[in-house]
Protein backbone atom coordinates (compact mmCIF):
# COMPACT_ATOMS: atom_id res chain seq x y z
CA UNK A 1 0.00 0.00 0.00
CA UNK A 2 1.19 3.44 -1.40
CA UNK A 3 1.85 6.48 0.98
CA UNK A 4 -1.40 8.10 -0.33
CA UNK A 5 -3.42 5.16 -0.01
CA UNK A 6 -2.74 4.84 3.33
CA UNK A 7 -3.65 8.03 3.74
CA UNK A 8 -7.36 7.81 1.97
CA UNK A 9 -8.20 4.83 3.96
CA UNK A 10 -7.69 6.93 6.99
CA UNK A 11 -9.76 9.56 5.47
CA UNK A 12 -12.59 7.00 4.64
CA UNK A 13 -12.62 5.48 8.32
CA UNK A 14 -12.33 8.89 9.87
CA UNK A 15 -15.18 10.17 7.39
CA UNK A 16 -17.42 7.06 8.03
CA UNK A 17 -16.90 7.28 12.05
CA UNK A 18 -17.68 11.27 12.17
CA UNK A 19 -20.96 10.29 10.01
CA UNK A 20 -21.83 7.36 12.64
CA UNK A 21 -21.58 10.06 15.17
CA UNK A 22 -22.93 13.16 13.58
CA UNK A 23 -25.94 11.12 11.91
CA UNK A 24 -27.56 14.88 11.18
CA UNK A 25 -24.40 16.08 9.22
CA UNK A 26 -24.48 12.85 7.43
CA UNK A 27 -27.97 13.67 5.67
CA UNK A 28 -26.60 17.26 5.40
CA UNK A 29 -24.31 16.23 2.93
CA UNK A 30 -26.08 13.26 1.26
CA UNK A 31 -24.87 10.47 3.13
CA UNK A 32 -28.37 8.77 3.61
CA UNK A 33 -27.64 5.02 5.07
CA UNK A 34 -27.91 7.15 8.60
CA UNK A 35 -31.13 9.16 8.17
CA UNK A 36 -33.13 7.32 10.86
CA UNK A 37 -30.29 7.72 13.32
CA UNK A 38 -29.81 10.75 16.08
CA UNK A 39 -26.76 11.63 18.01
CA UNK A 40 -25.70 10.91 21.47
CA UNK A 41 -25.63 15.34 23.06
CA UNK A 42 -24.36 13.78 26.67
CA UNK A 43 -21.29 14.99 28.17
CA UNK A 44 -19.84 11.43 28.00
CA UNK A 45 -20.56 11.14 23.71
CA UNK A 46 -18.91 14.32 23.58
CA UNK A 47 -15.61 13.26 25.49
CA UNK A 48 -15.14 9.94 23.73
CA UNK A 49 -15.54 11.91 19.87
CA UNK A 50 -12.66 14.20 21.81
CA UNK A 51 -10.55 11.24 22.19
CA UNK A 52 -10.99 9.60 19.38
CA UNK A 53 -10.79 12.96 17.38
CA UNK A 54 -6.87 12.82 19.04
CA UNK A 55 -6.57 9.08 18.13
CA UNK A 56 -7.48 9.99 14.35
CA UNK A 57 -5.12 12.97 14.42
CA UNK A 58 -2.02 10.94 16.10
CA UNK A 59 -2.53 8.36 12.83
CA UNK A 60 -2.52 11.40 10.53
CA UNK A 61 0.78 12.93 11.74
CA UNK A 62 2.80 9.49 11.39
CA UNK A 63 2.13 9.73 7.89
CA UNK A 64 5.18 11.57 6.27
CA UNK A 65 4.06 14.35 3.75
CA UNK A 66 6.91 14.42 2.27
CA UNK A 67 6.05 10.70 0.69
CA UNK A 68 2.43 11.96 -0.46
CA UNK A 69 1.66 13.36 -4.02
CA UNK A 70 0.56 17.11 -4.23
CA UNK A 71 -2.67 15.90 -4.27
CA UNK A 72 -1.74 13.58 -0.84
CA UNK A 73 -0.55 16.73 0.23
CA UNK A 74 -3.16 18.69 0.09
CA UNK A 75 -6.33 16.02 1.51
CA UNK A 76 -3.98 15.90 4.48
CA UNK A 77 -3.96 19.01 5.51
CA UNK A 78 -7.87 19.32 5.27
CA UNK A 79 -8.16 16.54 7.37
CA UNK A 80 -5.97 17.95 9.80
CA UNK A 81 -7.52 21.23 9.52
CA UNK A 82 -11.06 19.44 10.49
CA UNK A 83 -9.73 17.43 13.19
CA UNK A 84 -7.69 19.76 14.94
CA UNK A 85 -10.72 22.43 14.42
CA UNK A 86 -12.89 19.88 16.44
CA UNK A 87 -10.69 19.27 19.06
CA UNK A 88 -10.64 22.76 19.44
CA UNK A 89 -14.36 23.47 19.92
CA UNK A 90 -14.60 20.92 22.42
CA UNK A 91 -11.28 20.91 24.31
CA UNK A 92 -10.81 24.93 24.22
CA UNK A 93 -13.53 26.57 23.48
CA UNK A 94 -15.92 24.20 24.91
CA UNK A 95 -18.50 25.30 22.24
CA UNK A 96 -21.17 22.84 23.13
CA UNK A 97 -21.60 24.71 26.79
CA UNK A 98 -22.34 28.08 25.38
CA UNK A 99 -24.66 26.90 22.76
CA UNK A 100 -28.49 26.53 23.75
CA UNK A 101 -29.69 26.59 20.90
CA UNK A 102 -27.64 23.97 19.41
CA UNK A 103 -29.40 21.13 19.91
CA UNK A 104 -32.83 22.76 18.65
CA UNK A 105 -31.35 23.95 15.97
CA UNK A 106 -29.97 20.70 14.41
CA UNK A 107 -33.43 18.89 14.75
CA UNK A 108 -34.76 22.33 13.04
CA UNK A 109 -32.26 22.28 9.81
CA UNK A 110 -32.62 18.32 9.64
CA UNK A 111 -36.25 18.53 9.49
CA UNK A 112 -36.12 21.17 6.71
CA UNK A 113 -33.64 19.09 4.50
CA UNK A 114 -35.39 16.33 5.13
CA UNK A 115 -38.79 17.17 3.76
CA UNK A 116 -36.97 19.69 0.75
CA UNK A 117 -34.61 17.99 -0.43
CA UNK A 118 -35.95 14.77 -2.87
CA UNK A 119 -33.29 12.22 -2.36
CA UNK A 120 -35.98 9.84 -2.04
CA UNK A 121 -39.56 9.49 -1.96
CA UNK A 122 -41.55 11.93 0.59
CA UNK A 123 -42.80 8.76 2.76
CA UNK A 124 -39.36 7.13 3.20
CA UNK A 125 -38.08 10.67 4.05
CA UNK A 126 -40.69 10.81 6.47
CA UNK A 127 -40.84 7.98 7.65
CA UNK A 128 -37.15 8.55 8.80
CA UNK A 129 -37.73 11.71 10.28
CA UNK A 130 -40.53 10.71 12.42
CA UNK A 131 -38.15 7.80 13.85
CA UNK A 132 -35.65 11.39 14.35
CA UNK A 133 -38.66 13.32 16.04
CA UNK A 134 -39.30 10.87 18.54
CA UNK A 135 -35.94 11.35 20.03
CA UNK A 136 -36.44 15.28 20.10
CA UNK A 137 -37.24 15.48 24.34
CA UNK A 138 -34.19 13.51 24.86
CA UNK A 139 -32.13 15.50 22.45
CA UNK A 140 -33.23 18.89 24.12
CA UNK A 141 -32.49 17.41 27.51
CA UNK A 142 -29.38 16.65 26.89
CA UNK A 143 -28.53 19.81 25.31
CA UNK A 144 -29.89 21.21 28.25
CA UNK A 145 -27.45 19.82 30.36
CA UNK A 146 -24.09 20.45 28.72
CA UNK A 147 -25.08 23.95 29.06
CA UNK A 148 -23.10 26.36 31.86
CA UNK A 149 -23.12 30.45 31.53
CA UNK A 150 -23.85 31.17 27.99
CA UNK A 151 -23.08 34.10 26.46
CA UNK A 152 -26.74 36.21 26.49
CA UNK A 153 -26.72 36.99 23.16
CA UNK A 154 -26.59 33.26 22.29
CA UNK A 155 -29.77 32.49 24.48
CA UNK A 156 -31.80 35.70 22.73
CA UNK A 157 -30.82 33.53 19.40
CA UNK A 158 -31.60 30.22 20.92
CA UNK A 159 -35.22 31.88 21.76
CA UNK A 160 -36.06 33.28 18.74
CA UNK A 161 -34.80 30.26 16.78
CA UNK A 162 -36.80 27.81 18.73
CA UNK A 163 -39.88 29.56 18.70
CA UNK A 164 -39.49 29.69 14.80
CA UNK A 165 -38.84 26.23 14.99
CA UNK A 166 -42.05 25.94 16.74
CA UNK A 167 -43.33 27.33 14.21
CA UNK A 168 -42.40 25.49 11.52
CA UNK A 169 -43.21 22.28 12.96
CA UNK A 170 -46.61 24.15 13.62
CA UNK A 171 -46.69 24.75 9.94
CA UNK A 172 -46.51 20.77 8.96
CA UNK A 173 -49.43 19.81 10.39
CA UNK A 174 -51.46 20.90 7.73
CA UNK A 175 -49.78 19.62 5.04
CA UNK A 176 -50.00 16.29 6.75
CA UNK A 177 -53.60 16.52 7.00
CA UNK A 178 -53.46 16.91 3.05
CA UNK A 179 -50.50 15.19 1.90
CA UNK A 180 -51.02 11.82 4.47
CA UNK A 181 -54.42 10.48 3.84
CA UNK A 182 -55.04 7.49 6.16
CA UNK A 183 -51.29 7.64 7.52
CA UNK A 184 -52.15 11.48 8.73
CA UNK A 185 -53.16 10.50 12.61
CA UNK A 186 -49.91 8.06 12.93
CA UNK A 187 -47.94 11.54 11.71
CA UNK A 188 -49.56 14.09 13.95
CA UNK A 189 -49.08 12.76 16.93
CA UNK A 190 -44.81 12.70 16.96
CA UNK A 191 -44.91 16.49 15.46
CA UNK A 192 -46.95 17.35 17.96
CA UNK A 193 -44.73 16.06 20.83
CA UNK A 194 -41.96 17.73 18.81
CA UNK A 195 -43.97 20.99 19.35
CA UNK A 196 -44.59 19.93 22.88
CA UNK A 197 -40.85 19.58 23.14
CA UNK A 198 -39.82 22.93 21.73
CA UNK A 199 -42.29 24.48 23.94
CA UNK A 200 -40.36 23.29 26.76
CA UNK A 201 -37.25 24.22 25.81
CA UNK A 202 -38.44 27.13 25.26
CA UNK A 203 -39.86 27.67 28.66
CA UNK A 204 -36.10 26.49 29.93
CA UNK A 205 -34.51 29.40 27.89
CA UNK A 206 -36.29 31.81 28.94
CA UNK A 207 -35.49 31.10 32.54
CA UNK A 208 -31.85 30.86 31.42
CA UNK A 209 -31.58 34.37 29.99
CA UNK A 210 -31.29 36.32 32.67
CA UNK A 211 -27.82 33.65 33.94
CA UNK A 212 -26.58 33.93 31.06
CA UNK A 213 -23.44 36.30 31.86
CA UNK A 214 -20.94 34.50 29.76
CA UNK A 215 -18.47 36.07 27.15
CA UNK A 216 -18.77 34.92 23.44
CA UNK A 217 -15.20 36.42 22.54
CA UNK A 218 -12.75 33.50 21.59
CA UNK A 219 -10.10 36.17 22.75
CA UNK A 220 -7.02 37.45 20.77
CA UNK A 221 -4.52 34.38 21.08
CA UNK A 222 -7.42 31.95 20.02
CA UNK A 223 -8.95 34.09 16.87
CA UNK A 224 -4.92 34.30 15.84
CA UNK A 225 -4.57 30.61 16.22
CA UNK A 226 -7.78 29.96 14.12
CA UNK A 227 -6.95 32.24 11.20
CA UNK A 228 -3.43 30.74 11.01
CA UNK A 229 -4.26 27.24 11.10
CA UNK A 230 -7.85 26.95 9.69
CA UNK A 231 -7.84 29.67 7.30
CA UNK A 232 -3.89 29.32 6.53
CA UNK A 233 -3.41 32.97 6.75
CA UNK A 234 -0.49 34.85 7.13
CA UNK A 235 -2.24 37.47 9.85
CA UNK A 236 -3.26 37.77 13.03
CA UNK A 237 -6.00 39.37 14.76
CA UNK A 238 -4.22 42.97 14.74
CA UNK A 239 -2.46 43.17 11.36
CA UNK A 240 -6.11 41.85 10.32
CA UNK A 241 -7.67 44.57 12.02
CA UNK A 242 -5.43 46.85 10.51
CA UNK A 243 -5.85 45.62 6.89
CA UNK A 244 -9.66 46.11 7.71
CA UNK A 245 -8.96 49.41 8.37
CA UNK A 246 -7.22 50.08 5.27
CA UNK A 247 -9.77 48.90 2.83
CA UNK A 248 -12.21 50.56 4.84
CA UNK A 249 -10.99 53.72 3.97
CA UNK A 250 -9.92 53.06 0.35
CA UNK A 251 -13.54 51.63 -0.39
CA UNK A 252 -14.88 55.18 1.56
CA UNK A 253 -12.73 57.02 -0.51
CA UNK A 254 -13.66 55.22 -4.43
CA UNK A 255 -16.88 56.00 -2.95
CA UNK A 256 -16.90 59.29 -2.48
CA UNK A 257 -15.22 59.50 -6.16
CA UNK A 258 -17.99 57.51 -7.86
CA UNK A 259 -20.72 59.69 -5.88
CA UNK A 260 -19.62 62.97 -7.57
CA UNK A 261 -20.01 61.19 -11.03
CA UNK A 262 -23.66 60.77 -10.00
CA UNK A 263 -24.40 64.05 -7.96
CA UNK A 264 -21.92 66.19 -7.16
CA UNK A 265 -24.48 68.18 -5.19
CA UNK A 266 -24.63 65.46 -2.57
CA UNK A 267 -22.62 63.03 -0.49
CA UNK A 268 -22.49 58.96 -0.87
CA UNK A 269 -24.08 58.38 2.24
CA UNK A 270 -27.37 60.58 1.16
CA UNK A 271 -27.18 59.25 -2.70
CA UNK A 272 -27.33 55.49 -0.98
CA UNK A 273 -29.93 56.77 1.70
CA UNK A 274 -32.48 57.76 -1.48
CA UNK A 275 -31.97 54.57 -2.97
CA UNK A 276 -32.75 52.62 -0.13
CA UNK A 277 -36.38 54.21 -1.20
CA UNK A 278 -36.51 52.26 -4.37
CA UNK A 279 -37.41 48.23 -3.60
CA UNK A 280 -39.79 45.84 -4.70
CA UNK A 281 -42.94 45.59 -2.44
CA UNK A 282 -43.19 42.87 0.18
CA UNK A 283 -45.50 40.75 -1.63
CA UNK A 284 -43.62 41.23 -4.74
CA UNK A 285 -39.83 40.50 -3.15
CA UNK A 286 -38.95 36.96 -3.83
CA UNK A 287 -40.13 37.46 -7.96
CA UNK A 288 -38.03 40.25 -7.70
CA UNK A 289 -35.22 38.04 -6.92
CA UNK A 290 -36.57 35.02 -9.66
CA UNK A 291 -36.11 37.80 -12.22
CA UNK A 292 -32.96 38.91 -11.53
CA UNK A 293 -31.48 35.35 -11.26
CA UNK A 294 -33.00 34.36 -14.36
CA UNK A 295 -30.79 37.13 -16.17
CA UNK A 296 -27.71 37.01 -14.27
CA UNK A 297 -27.34 33.07 -15.38
CA UNK A 298 -27.79 34.46 -19.26
CA UNK A 299 -25.42 36.78 -18.47
CA UNK A 300 -22.65 33.63 -17.33
CA UNK A 301 -23.36 31.78 -20.02
CA UNK A 302 -23.49 34.44 -23.28
CA UNK A 303 -20.13 35.83 -21.40
CA UNK A 304 -18.64 32.31 -20.78
CA UNK A 305 -17.60 33.23 -17.49
CA UNK A 306 -17.41 29.57 -16.48
CA UNK A 307 -19.08 26.50 -17.65
CA UNK A 308 -22.12 25.77 -15.70
CA UNK A 309 -22.67 21.99 -14.69
CA UNK A 310 -25.93 20.24 -16.42
CA UNK A 311 -27.32 18.65 -13.50
CA UNK A 312 -27.71 21.95 -11.48
CA UNK A 313 -30.74 23.72 -10.44
CA UNK A 314 -31.21 27.06 -7.87
CA UNK A 315 -34.76 27.87 -6.60
CA UNK A 316 -35.69 31.33 -4.90
CA UNK A 317 -37.63 30.66 -1.60
CA UNK A 318 -38.27 32.56 1.74
CA UNK A 319 -36.14 31.83 4.29
CA UNK A 320 -37.32 29.32 6.45
CA UNK A 321 -38.84 31.11 9.85
CA UNK A 322 -36.13 29.33 12.65
CA UNK A 323 -33.30 31.36 10.48
CA UNK A 324 -34.45 34.57 9.92
CA UNK A 325 -32.89 35.97 13.32
CA UNK A 326 -29.28 35.60 12.16
CA UNK A 327 -30.67 35.90 8.28
CA UNK A 328 -31.55 39.57 7.39
CA UNK A 329 -31.22 39.72 3.86
CA UNK A 330 -30.51 36.56 1.81
CA UNK A 331 -28.53 33.09 2.15
CA UNK A 332 -27.63 30.05 0.32
CA UNK A 333 -28.54 26.58 1.28
CA UNK A 334 -26.35 24.32 -1.50
CA UNK A 335 -27.13 20.79 -2.69
CA UNK A 336 -25.45 17.81 -1.16
CA UNK A 337 -22.48 16.47 -2.19
CA UNK A 338 -23.24 12.62 -2.14
CA UNK A 339 -26.44 13.33 -4.26
CA UNK A 340 -27.46 13.29 -7.52
CA UNK A 341 -29.85 15.94 -7.32
CA UNK A 342 -27.74 19.38 -7.19
CA UNK A 343 -30.76 21.93 -6.54
CA UNK A 344 -29.63 25.14 -4.36
CA UNK A 345 -31.75 26.61 -2.39
CA UNK A 346 -31.42 30.43 -2.03
CA UNK A 347 -33.14 31.86 0.68
CA UNK A 348 -34.81 35.30 1.06
CA UNK A 349 -36.25 36.79 3.91
CA UNK A 350 -39.38 38.24 3.81
CA UNK A 351 -41.05 40.89 5.78
CA UNK A 352 -42.27 39.76 9.16
CA UNK A 353 -46.38 41.18 8.35
CA UNK A 354 -46.77 41.32 12.28
CA UNK A 355 -44.02 43.60 12.76
CA UNK A 356 -44.60 47.34 13.39
CA UNK A 357 -44.62 49.11 9.78
CA UNK A 358 -41.38 51.22 10.50
CA UNK A 359 -39.70 48.14 11.03
CA UNK A 360 -41.51 46.57 7.98
CA UNK A 361 -39.79 49.36 6.12
CA UNK A 362 -36.72 49.08 7.38
CA UNK A 363 -36.35 45.74 6.50
CA UNK A 364 -37.18 46.54 2.54
CA UNK A 365 -34.77 48.56 2.69
CA UNK A 366 -32.29 46.12 2.93
CA UNK A 367 -33.43 45.34 -0.40
CA UNK A 368 -33.31 47.72 -2.25
CA UNK A 369 -33.29 47.47 -5.99
CA UNK A 370 -29.91 48.34 -6.92
CA UNK A 371 -28.49 45.94 -3.82
CA UNK A 372 -30.56 43.17 -5.60
CA UNK A 373 -28.16 42.57 -8.46
CA UNK A 374 -25.33 42.06 -6.61
CA UNK A 375 -26.83 39.71 -3.82
CA UNK A 376 -28.22 37.86 -6.50
CA UNK A 377 -24.94 37.13 -8.51
CA UNK A 378 -23.40 37.02 -5.03
CA UNK A 379 -25.63 33.72 -3.94
CA UNK A 380 -26.45 32.29 -7.54
CA UNK A 381 -24.49 33.20 -10.40
CA UNK A 382 -21.61 32.78 -10.75
CA UNK A 383 -21.33 32.89 -6.93
CA UNK A 384 -22.26 30.56 -4.23
CA UNK A 385 -24.20 28.05 -6.05
CA UNK A 386 -22.17 27.67 -9.11
CA UNK A 387 -19.08 27.35 -6.91
CA UNK A 388 -20.80 24.99 -3.99
CA UNK A 389 -22.19 22.57 -7.40
CA UNK A 390 -18.36 22.28 -8.85
CA UNK A 391 -16.91 21.72 -5.37
CA UNK A 392 -20.01 18.59 -4.82
CA UNK A 393 -17.57 17.20 -8.04
CA UNK A 394 -14.22 17.12 -6.55
CA UNK A 395 -12.79 14.21 -6.93
CA UNK A 396 -11.58 12.96 -2.93
CA UNK A 397 -13.64 12.43 -0.10
CA UNK A 398 -12.15 14.92 1.99
CA UNK A 399 -12.87 17.91 -1.14
CA UNK A 400 -16.13 17.14 -1.10
CA UNK A 401 -16.90 17.65 2.75
CA UNK A 402 -13.96 20.85 2.75
CA UNK A 403 -15.86 23.85 3.67
CA UNK A 404 -13.20 26.88 3.50
CA UNK A 405 -15.60 30.10 3.95
CA UNK A 406 -12.20 32.03 2.73
CA UNK A 407 -12.71 30.09 -0.47
CA UNK A 408 -16.58 30.04 -0.33
CA UNK A 409 -17.64 33.75 0.48
CA UNK A 410 -14.24 35.23 -0.98
CA UNK A 411 -15.32 33.46 -4.44
CA UNK A 412 -18.50 35.24 -4.08
CA UNK A 413 -17.26 38.02 -3.28
CA UNK A 414 -14.74 38.41 -6.30
CA UNK A 415 -17.79 37.28 -8.33
CA UNK A 416 -19.16 40.82 -7.56
CA UNK A 417 -16.31 42.75 -8.71
CA UNK A 418 -15.77 40.46 -11.68
CA UNK A 419 -19.23 41.19 -13.00
CA UNK A 420 -18.43 44.96 -12.83
CA UNK A 421 -15.80 44.49 -14.76
CA UNK A 422 -17.45 42.21 -17.27
CA UNK A 423 -20.19 44.54 -17.53
CA UNK A 424 -23.07 43.34 -15.41
CA UNK A 425 -23.34 46.03 -13.19
CA UNK A 426 -22.99 49.19 -15.30
CA UNK A 427 -25.64 51.43 -13.30
CA UNK A 428 -23.44 53.77 -11.76
CA UNK A 429 -25.75 53.45 -8.43
CA UNK A 430 -25.35 49.78 -8.72
CA UNK A 431 -21.57 50.56 -8.68
CA UNK A 432 -22.07 52.36 -5.32
CA UNK A 433 -24.31 50.07 -4.13
CA UNK A 434 -21.78 47.38 -4.31
CA UNK A 435 -18.99 49.48 -3.11
CA UNK A 436 -21.69 49.61 -0.14
CA UNK A 437 -21.41 46.05 -0.03
CA UNK A 438 -17.32 45.71 0.01
CA UNK A 439 -17.66 48.70 2.75
CA UNK A 440 -19.60 46.32 4.46
CA UNK A 441 -17.53 43.29 4.55
CA UNK A 442 -14.87 45.86 5.43
CA UNK A 443 -16.86 46.29 8.77
CA UNK A 444 -17.04 42.90 9.01
CA UNK A 445 -13.55 42.37 9.33
CA UNK A 446 -12.68 44.95 11.82
CA UNK A 447 -15.72 44.25 13.96
CA UNK A 448 -14.75 40.34 13.41
CA UNK A 449 -11.08 41.07 14.61
CA UNK A 450 -12.89 43.42 17.36
CA UNK A 451 -15.94 41.97 18.99
CA UNK A 452 -13.28 38.81 19.84
CA UNK A 453 -10.44 40.28 20.90
CA UNK A 454 -12.81 42.85 23.63
CA UNK A 455 -12.01 45.42 21.57
CA UNK A 456 -15.33 46.39 20.53
CA UNK A 457 -18.71 45.19 22.54
CA UNK A 458 -22.37 44.09 20.44
CA UNK A 459 -23.52 46.87 20.90
CA UNK A 460 -20.38 49.05 19.62
CA UNK A 461 -20.25 46.35 16.30
CA UNK A 462 -24.04 47.16 15.76
CA UNK A 463 -23.79 50.76 15.83
CA UNK A 464 -20.58 50.48 13.42
CA UNK A 465 -22.61 49.36 10.86
CA UNK A 466 -25.21 51.43 11.32
CA UNK A 467 -23.30 54.60 11.39
CA UNK A 468 -20.17 53.73 8.79
CA UNK A 469 -21.47 51.21 6.99
CA UNK A 470 -25.01 52.43 7.02
CA UNK A 471 -26.63 49.33 7.63
CA UNK A 472 -30.67 49.41 8.63
CA UNK A 473 -30.54 48.85 12.79
CA UNK A 474 -32.42 45.67 12.60
CA UNK A 475 -30.55 44.31 10.13
CA UNK A 476 -27.20 45.31 11.97
CA UNK A 477 -28.02 43.66 14.83
CA UNK A 478 -28.93 40.51 12.93
CA UNK A 479 -25.68 40.65 11.53
CA UNK A 480 -23.80 41.60 14.71
CA UNK A 481 -25.37 38.41 16.07
CA UNK A 482 -24.20 35.70 13.79
CA UNK A 483 -20.73 37.46 14.19
CA UNK A 484 -20.71 36.42 18.05
CA UNK A 485 -21.32 32.68 17.26
CA UNK A 486 -19.05 32.83 14.39
CA UNK A 487 -15.26 33.98 14.81
CA UNK A 488 -13.47 34.27 11.62
CA UNK A 489 -16.19 33.77 9.42
CA UNK A 490 -17.04 37.28 8.88
CA UNK A 491 -13.91 37.98 7.70
CA UNK A 492 -13.73 35.68 4.87
CA UNK A 493 -15.60 37.66 2.40
CA UNK A 494 -13.31 40.22 1.86
CA UNK A 495 -9.82 38.72 3.18
CA UNK A 496 -10.66 35.50 0.45
CA UNK A 497 -11.73 37.77 -2.44
CA UNK A 498 -8.11 39.12 -2.07
CA UNK A 499 -6.64 35.09 -1.54
CA UNK A 500 -8.16 34.46 -4.86
CA UNK A 501 -7.02 38.09 -6.58
CA UNK A 502 -3.62 37.04 -5.86
CA UNK A 503 -3.90 33.84 -7.65
CA UNK A 504 -5.50 35.31 -10.37
CA UNK A 505 -2.93 37.45 -11.18
CA UNK A 506 0.05 34.96 -10.36
CA UNK A 507 -1.63 32.70 -12.79
CA UNK A 508 -2.06 35.48 -15.43
CA UNK A 509 1.10 36.64 -15.23
CA UNK A 510 2.51 33.24 -15.65
CA UNK A 511 0.20 32.15 -18.83
CA UNK A 512 0.83 35.78 -20.17
CA UNK A 513 -1.11 35.70 -23.89
CA UNK A 514 -2.57 32.01 -23.05
CA UNK A 515 -4.70 33.38 -20.37
CA UNK A 516 -8.20 32.08 -20.77
CA UNK A 517 -10.69 33.46 -17.90
CA UNK A 518 -13.42 30.42 -18.29
CA UNK A 519 -10.37 28.08 -18.44
CA UNK A 520 -8.96 29.54 -15.57
CA UNK A 521 -12.18 29.82 -13.28
CA UNK A 522 -12.80 25.95 -14.29
CA UNK A 523 -9.71 24.78 -13.00
CA UNK A 524 -10.14 27.16 -10.00
CA UNK A 525 -13.48 25.62 -8.95
CA UNK A 526 -12.28 21.66 -9.70
CA UNK A 527 -10.23 21.78 -6.72
CA UNK A 528 -13.41 21.85 -4.45
CA UNK A 529 -14.12 24.52 -0.98
CA UNK A 530 -10.51 24.26 -0.05
CA UNK A 531 -7.88 27.23 1.47
CA UNK A 532 -6.77 29.33 -1.28
CA UNK A 533 -3.37 28.79 0.09
CA UNK A 534 -3.89 25.14 -1.25
CA UNK A 535 -5.37 25.86 -4.28
CA UNK A 536 -2.44 27.66 -4.66
CA UNK A 537 -0.49 24.40 -4.17
CA UNK A 538 -2.57 22.46 -6.89
CA UNK A 539 -2.96 25.18 -9.26
CA UNK A 540 0.95 25.90 -9.61
CA UNK A 541 2.34 22.07 -8.73
CA UNK A 542 5.52 21.14 -10.72
CA UNK A 543 6.37 24.65 -11.54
Amino acid sequence: MTTDQRLQALIETTVNWYFESNPFVATFVGRHEFDSQVPDLSREAIEDQLAKSKEFLAQLEAINPDELSIDGQIDRKLLEIQLKDGIRQVEVLRSHEKHPGSAAGMLMNVAYIMLTREYAPLLVRGKDLLQRLQHTERLLEQSRQLIVNPPRIFTEIAIKQTQGGIMFFEGLIPMIKQQAGAFAGMIIAPVQKTIEAFQKHLAWLKELLPQSNGDFAVGEVMFTEMLQENHLLDYTAETLLAKGWEIFESTRQEMANLSREIDPNRSWEEILEGLKAEHPTAEGLLDYYRQELARVKQFVIDQGIVDIPANEKLVIEATPAFQRAVIPYAAYMQPAPFEKDQTGHFWVTPVDPNSPPEEQEQKLQGHSCYKIPVTTLHEGYPGHHLQLVWANTAGSLIRKLSGSTLFAEGWAFYCEELMEQLGYISDPKVKLARLNDQLWRAARIIIDASLHTGRMSFGEAVDFLVEKAHLEPVNAIAEVSRYTMSPTQPMSYLMGKLELLKLVNEYRKRKENHFDLKSFHNQLLSYGTIPPALVRKALFAGE
